[in-house]
């Protein structure tokens, strides 16, 4: 888990996952947790998938919680805080905001979260609601406290959380393409489609030159190979968007119109 974490190496991490997990004794409840957490950082969601089916299929595990959060956030990637956070993270992406809301508050993770452990996956989920419902400032803050929150425990990976992409879309102009930037050299330092997807999708939409379509071209192709169909779904939409913007400005442009009155003179001269 701390190479998934450093984001460094993942080919050792997917070795010592698998290795451990082969060898498991059943018993160890929290080496089997990082095993299929790393994994599940590491694109492996199948093999992930295959672990926890064979978790449940043992007698004395198949009541274990450690296993049902666990389902879930392989679910949502392919502790009570914990868990919520995952839930918000869904809510928020199903476009449910006024579900998410409620269950922050119920959960009292609207206000200072200090006394909490997980406080980085909460922030991460707050402050993506938080941007869903039009609050970019107090989102930027969430994000940026997460990224503080992850640097104290030596976790730079992108795909673990990625905070950077959350702040840069947060309305921050004047920092947004430099934390996009570093996330995407983060996620290629790691290596998965997902991580490298979801940077590349960040920087196409904060980017202000006119290459920005070919990163989000890019980001739909990669994301498409990863399965990250919540991600993909919304940098295929915002490509169309911008597609489209950059037909309607073509066409209506002065260059456009004197293109178009010259090929009516030439025809009239044909004529």
């Amino acid at each position: 888990m701390l190479l998934v974490n450093y984001g460094t190496d993942p080919r050792q991490a997917a070795e010592l996952a698998h290795r451990e997990l082969k060898s498991f004794n059943w018993r160890d409840v929290g080496s089997f947790w990082y095993s299929i957490l790393s994994l599940a950082y590491l694109d492996e969601g199948d093999a992930a998938q295959f672990h926890l089916d064979r978790a449940m299929a043992r007698s004395g595990w198949t009541e274990s919680i450690a296993l049902t959060v666990l389902r879930a956030r392989i679910a949502a990637v392919d502790g009570a805080a914990l868990a919520v956070s995952w839930a918000i993270e869904a809510l928020v992406e199903l476009g449910e905001f006024d579900r998410a809301d409620e269950l922050l508050r119920r959960h009292s993770l609207s206000g200072s979260l200090e006394a909490l452990v997980d406080r980085a996956e909460v922030l991460a989920a707050r402050g993506l609601l938080r941007m869903a419902i039009g609050q970019p400032e107090s989102a930027y803050e969430d994000f940026i406290s997460c990224g503080r929150e992850l640097a104290g425990w030596g976790v730079t990976n992108p795909a673990v959380i990625p905070w950077r992409s959350g702040a840069a879309l947060s309305g921050r102009e004047t920092v947004a393409l430099h934390l996009a930037d570093d996330e995407l050299a983060n996620a290629r330092r790691w290596g998965t489609t997902r991580a490298i997807g979801t940077a590349l999708r960040t920087v196409g939409l904060v980017h202000t030159e006119g290459w920005n379509i070919g990163i989000l071209k890019k980001a739909v192709e990669v994301l498409t190979r990863g399965g990250a169909r919540s991600t993909l779904m919304q940098a295929q939409y915002e490509l169309a968007v911008k597609l489209k913007s950059r037909d309607v400005t073509t066409r209506f442009s002065p260059r456009y119109e004197t293109s178009g009155k010259q090929r009516r003179r030439r025809a009239t001269k044909r004529e």
